[in-house]
């Protein structure tokens, strides 16, 4: 009798935690769930088994950008081409639209940006500067995590220096006071941080190279 009933009691134990079971699996979905081996969980504050809300996988995804955990696939065929649609793209718009004569050869991409030389659109110079700027960020973690390995203090150096050029280029289309009849109280701002973020994204990317270079040229283990 003391057999019989302890299998009875085992059944509905077994019954009650498949139940359970499927219960948690109709709530939260496999594919929803955070699983334990993600190295970026932690990182993004997902933890396992808990469904994660609209806000947390938005936040996740814009710091994977931002830090530039993304696939090569993505950097090339995502990234890449919407810098080259912002920059030469809206740039063109711009230039199509300025209302004087504008010539490349000649003339900065700064005269876009200016209010006093194009008044009408120069918010679409601003932005395909900006857009650019917030677009190449990735491009500094992406490239420091591959030379990490091999060269740490070049992919450090490289990152820092390539990620303040991004800001810096950032805050030049932002900011387009003339250097000469600015409203601004420093109306040559824009011109120094134009001078600044191409000084760091130029050096940056050296960097990158020099470190990229060592690493293959020095010897391999035997």
């Amino acid at each position: 009798s003391h057999v019989k009933r302890k299998g009875t009691v085992d059944r509905a134990l077994t019954h009650l935690h498949r139940c359970a079971q499927l219960t948690t699996e109709t709530e939260h979905p496999a594919s929803l769930i955070v699983p334990v081996s993600n190295p970026l969980a932690s990182r993004h504050g997902l933890r396992y088994g808990v469904k994660p809300s609209p806000d947390t996988i938005m936040r996740a995804t814009i710091l994977s950008f931002l830090r530039g955990d993304l696939t090569r696939r993505t950097m090339l065929f995502v990234v890449v081409p919407l810098i080259l649609a912002t920059y030469f793209g809206i740039l063109g718009v711009a230039v199509w639209l300025y209302p004087g004569n504008y010539d490349w050869r000649y003339q900065s991409i700064s005269k876009l940006l200016y209010p006093r030389d194009n008044p009408t659109f120069y918010h679409l110079a601003m932005i395909g500067v900006a857009g650019s700027g917030l677009l190449l960020i990735p491009f500094a973690g992406y490239i420091s995590r591959r030379l990490r390995a091999a060269a740490p203090t070049a992919a450090q150096a490289g990152a820092s220096l390539f990620f303040a050029g991004c800001i810096f280029l950032i805050f030049a289309g932002l900011i387009a006071s003339h250097p000469a009849e600015g409203r601004s109280r420093f109306p040559k701002l824009h011109e120094t941080l134009a001078r600044v973020a191409v000084i760091g994204l130029g050096v940056g990317a050296i960097v990158f190279n020099v470190g990229a270079t060592k690493a293959y040229l020095r010897p391999k283990p035997s």
